[in-house]
């Protein structure tokens, strides 16, 4: 093997065992329940966290867009019951978007987000 391509492949090890894995944000059920109507977009952000994305915005209205994701918890099926408080969790795939409407900085309504209804 040249010099050259035991470098590039020296190189490409080095770049792939530095590089850092991200997640895309998400909420779960535990966070959702504690939307209130009326909160203010910097409550809402404290509570959440800020957005997948700003759906829209113009005057005085703005749709913040989430995802939203269940928890897996390990259970032990040898007792027979599932085990909801196991320490051994994971959240799971997207189960949906949710888009939360402000109007005039105050949370209106929310409800699941269709992205083929908002083309």
């Amino acid at each position: 093997m040249s010099k050259k391509c035991s470098l590039i492949i020296s190189f490409i090890i080095i770049l792939f065992s530095c590089s850092t894995n991200y997640n895309r944000p998400f909420i779960n059920s535990e966070e959702t329940i504690k939307l209130k109507f009326g909160m203010s977009q910097n409550e809402v952000i404290r509570i959440l966290g800020n957005p997948l994305f700003v759906e829209s915005g113009g005057g005085s209205k703005i749709s913040y867009v989430y995802e939203v994701r269940t928890i897996l918890v390990k259970s032990n099926l040898t007792s027979g019951s599932p085990n909801k408080f196991h320490k051994e969790q994971k959240h799971d795939s997207p189960i949906h978007q949710i888009k939360l409407l402000f109007e005039n900085g105050e949370l209106k309504y929310w409800d699941i987000y269709n992205q083929e209804e908002n083309e």
